[in-house]
């Protein structure tokens, strides 16, 4: 929360789901409008009813269903974070092209 320097920040999802690889996002209706950033898995229908939404980071890859038309807004950053035979890797990318 420090060093977010004053952005808000809200948690959400089922802490029952903690260190699941497919902990989903849940974004409620209220911040819907707001949110710049995921962190999680969403469901690809979410991130196109938020309008501000910059960054989606995932827990796993199979990431295809982002990279749909209209679910991403333009210029929009695709992060994929999953364990690859043991290593942590990340791979991101912005409308399809892969940015490591």
């Amino acid at each position: 929360m420090r060093a977010a320097k004053g952005v808000p920040q809200e948690f959400v999802g089922d802490p029952a789901q903690r260190g699941n690889m497919a902990w989903t996002a849940i974004i409620l209706e209220e911040l819907k409008a707001q949110v710049t950033a995921i962190i999680g898995n969403v469901d690809p229908g979410t991130c196109r009813q938020c309008p501000k939404l910059e960054w989606l980071q995932t827990w796993s890859a199979g990431v295809d269903k982002y990279q749909r038309p209209g679910i991403l807004q333009a210029g929009s950053m695709l992060r994929v974070e999953f364990t690859l035979i043991g290593r942590r890797t990340g791979m991101q990318a912005r409308r399809g092209s892969a940015v490591r």
